[in-house]
């Protein structure tokens, strides 16, 4: 029975397999094939099984769809980003510890969402549909470390203009 599709998250839930079991908390299918799947390890109790991929049974009954908890919502780095299905103002960029901001300046925080991830104000939408964890690529850093140059005194001398004495601290 071929239940996930390339793309899904899922998780393990069953203790029958060493690595794909419950203690693999989020996996990404990334090829179905005949019944079985390749997933890539992205959130395991033994930390280096993440990033790993493995070949799977394409099973409903040895795997779940991933659903994040608002721990894990609120645990996510500022910058992160959630996404309701109301039509205007629906992004919320995570600007605090426990607030999500929009457009609009509204803020979203636990005090809005079910633990079934649903919006208890309206205002803000019905359903979170998706969220953006926040990456960070690198824009600009100083170097600090400077390249060490090996000089002979007439180096020295040469890149000053002038000549040097060499003495004794």
């Amino acid at each position: 029975m071929n239940e996930f599709k390339v793309g899904d998250i899922i998780k393990g839930k069953i203790n029958s397999y060493t690595i794909t079991n419950e203690k693999m908390f989020k996996v990404e299918v990334l090829k179905v094939e005949n019944g079985s799947m390749d997933i890539k390890v992205l959130d395991h109790e033994i930390k280096e099984k993440i990033g790993q991929t493995y070949p799977a049974e394409n099973d409903i009954r040895s795997f779940d769809y991933y659903k994040p908890t608002l721990e894990n919502i609120f645990s996510l780095p500022i910058g992160s980003k959630i996404i309701t299905d109301k039509g205007e103002h629906n992004v919320f960029i995570k600007v605090r510890e426990n607030d999500w901001c929009n457009d609009n300046l509204y803020l979203l925080n636990k005090l809005c969402l079910n633990e079934d991830l649903s919006i208890k104000d309206s205002f803000f939408g019905n359903k979170i549909i998706k969220i953006e964890k926040a990456t960070y690529e690198v824009f600009y850093e100083k170097n600090e470390k400077e390249e060490i140059k090996e000089m002979t005194v007439a180096d020295i001398e040469n890149a000053l203009g002038y000549p040097v004495k060499i003495i004794k601290e």
